[in-house]
């Protein structure tokens, strides 16, 4: 449950439905380590039939930094929490550096609990910083957030942007601190226009002046991405 890791390829998981983590036992079992996804991409197909959940490659954090990670691929759920990184978090967290295009779709009603990056911080202390969301989120229930799951724990959300379609009834639930978000805007996050994302002033008001480049605008690019992605 603590161990720390490196991936050193692109991964597709194809039809493998395992996830890290086990909510149902003691928070133990929760991931508590750090993952490094160095860059790479980390490819699921999850299918959730109805009485299963946690269609996220983290089913549950403890403690937990994950970072560095391109998640792409598709989520076909009957049921609560998908497309996101990871379900359910508990303590302290550290979500940096993901970009997620995942297209997860979720026919359940009721508290669906789906957002770009998390499902639910369910106590405890998250922050969520530099990390970019172009997937979409289809789904009829409610508690779904564009930045991560409207019912829990307000996590720090800092430095990102949400630029994915949604369908369904969405809100907000965080402190944030300069973001974007191209459907909605709240205290904390700012409605850019599209010619503020293609002109680079989205890019450079993310970068905030940083030593260390985190996000850049390529020559002729309709929107921003994170430094650590070649394509977007």
């Amino acid at each position: 449950a603590s161990a720390n890791a490196r991936m050193t390829a692109d991964i597709d998981l194809g039809d493998d439905q395992t996830v890290i983590g086990d909510p149902y036992n003691t928070k133990s079992f929760a991931y508590q380590g750090t993952f490094d996804g160095q860059g790479h991409n980390l490819t699921i197909a999850y299918n959730v039939t109805s009485g299963e959940r946690f269609a996220t490659p983290f089913s549950v954090l403890n403690g937990a930094t994950i970072k560095n990670l391109h998640l792409d691929g598709t989520v076909n759920s009957t049921y609560a929490y998908g497309g996101s990184v990871a379900s359910i978090l508990r303590g302290s967290n550290t979500i940096e550096k993901i970009w997620n295009s995942v297209t997860a779709v979720c026919t359940m009603g009721g508290w669906v609990q789906m957002g770009g990056f998390i499902g639910v911080l369910e106590n405890g202390a998250t922050t969520i910083r530099d990390c970019l969301y172009t997937g979409s989120i289809t789904h009829s229930g409610g508690y779904s957030g564009y930045f991560n799951g409207g019912y829990g724990s307000k996590p720090t959300v800092e430095n990102c942007l949400v630029l994915g379609t949604f369908s369904g009834s969405f809100e907000f639930n965080g402190n944030y601190s300069n973001c974007y978000c191209k459907h909605a805007s709240t205290t904390g996050v700012t409605q850019p226009t599209d010619e503020q994302l293609s002109d680079g002033t989205i890019a450079t008001a993310l970068q905030a002046g940083r030593a260390e480049t985190f996000w850049v605008q390529d020559a002729g690019a309709a929107e921003p991405r994170l430094a650590l992605f070649v394509n977007p």
